[in-house]
């Protein structure tokens, strides 16, 4: 894990540095599962902050991973709101994003109707991994 951790980081002697708005949502939310399976709490509730703590438009599918993130930190409240704005974000759209988006939503909140709006993301765009990952949640 510590060697992940360290990977992550931006090495100074490049000139580049952390974007200003980071996307690590994600990746944030999974290094919380893992100190949370290896019994590390506090370390699992800092990397569940950090997912939380990123801003991502409503059309973002990082606003499920923040959500999810937000839930673990116990502001079920707040991880609805993401839920809810990708519903709103997938209800513009009728391509395979707009049922990814969807779906990710009802997936947040819960919702069987989840798995039909992941199938037809994957109907509409065979290559869309992020609805194929989101459908083996069930």
């Amino acid at each position: 894990m510590e060697d992940f951790l360290r990977a992550s980081e931006y090495p100074r002697n490049i000139g580049v540095g952390r974007p200003p708005e980071p996307k690590d949502a994600g990746i944030w939310y999974r290094v919380g599962l893992t100190y949370e399976a290896l019994g590390e709490e506090e370390k699992a509730r800092e990397a569940y902050r950090k997912a939380a703590s990123e801003s991502h438009p409503e059309d973002s599918p990082l606003q499920y991973e923040r959500g999810r993130a937000l839930r673990k930190l116990g502001m079920d409240e707040e991880a609805k709101k993401c839920f809810r704005g990708l519903l709103r974000a997938g209800a513009l759209r009728e391509d395979a994003m707009g049922h990814y988006l969807r779906g990710l939503g009802l997936l947040g909140l819960g919702r069987e109707e989840a798995r039909e709006a992941l199938t037809e993301a994957l109907k509409l765009d065979p290559g869309l991994y992020g609805a194929k990952k989101a459908l083996e949640e069930f």
